[in-house]
C-alpha cells in the first residue's frame, strides 16, 4: 500500500496541487480502497491510461503515483458546488461487442472501464468480511469522484451488467445521467 497520502506529486502535471484541487481532477484516479485502515488509494494518471487496462486498479500504477487518503479527509475535502448528473454507463455482457464500441468512444469521451471502485463498495470478497462503518458516506463520496468531468467530454462507465443488484445502485445515484444495456442474442 502507498504511503505519504499528502505529498505533493512531483509528476504527471500535479505538483503543488492541493487535496481540493486533486479531487476535482478526473485524472486523480481512484483506483483503490483500504477499508481495514479506512483510506482511499488514488493514482495519478494521464489519459492514455484508463484505455490499457479492463479494470484499472492500484496495481497498474507505479507506487510512486499512488496516495492513500483517509476516508474522513476526502469527505471534508469535497465541498464542491452542485453536483450535475453527468455519469454515462454502458452496462454489457460478454461476448456483446462492448470493447468495440468502448474503443470507438473513448476517443471522445473519459471512459472508464469497470471500475474497481464500483465493485469494491458493493460486493464482498474472500479477503473482506465486511464494510467500514461509513460506507453509505463513501458510497456517495465514490459516486461524486467518478462523477468529475474532463471538459468538452462525457463521462461513460462501461461496466457488466452481469451483476444486476449493482444496476439499482448505479441508476440510484445523484450523478447517474442514462446508461445502455448491450448484449447479443444467442
Amino acid at each position: 500500500m502507498a504511503s505519504a497520502a499528502t505529498t505533493p506529486s512531483m509528476s504527471l502535471g500535479m505538483r503543488g496541487l492541493s487535496l481540493p484541487q486533486r479531487l476535482r481532477d478526473p485524472y486523480f484516479y481512484l483506483a483503490d480502497f483500504d477499508f481495514e485502515e479506512e483510506m482511499m488509494v488514488f493514482a495519478l494518471s494521464r489519459r492514455t491510461e484508463f484505455p490499457r487496462s479492463l479494470r484499472l486498479s492500484a496495481s497498474d500504477f507505479p507506487l510512486d503515483n499512488l496516495r492513500c487518503v483517509p476516508f474522513e479527509r476526502v469527505y471534508r475535502e469535497m465541498d464542491w458546488g452542485p453536483q450535475v448528473p453527468s455519469l454515462n454507463y454502458l452496462l454489457h455482457l460478454p461476448f456483446c461487442g462492448s470493447t468495440l464500441l468502448t474503443r470507438y468512444l473513448e476517443h471522445a469521451t473519459l471512459m472508464l472501464r469497470d471500475p474497481v471502485s464500483l465493485n469494491a463498495l458493493y460486493f464482498k470478497d474472500e479477503e473482506r468480511t465486511k464494510f467500514p462503518a461509513s460506507i453509505l458516506k463513501l458510497r456517495r463520496a465514490t459516486f461524486r469522484l467518478l462523477n468529475r468531468r474532463v471538459e468538452d467530454r462525457a463521462t461513460i462507465i462501461r461496466t457488466a451488467g452481469y451483476h444486476p443488484e449493482l444496476i439499482p445502485h448505479l441508476v440510484g445515484s445523484p450523478a447517474f445521467r442514462s446508461s445502455v444495456f448491450l448484449y447479443a442474442s444467442p
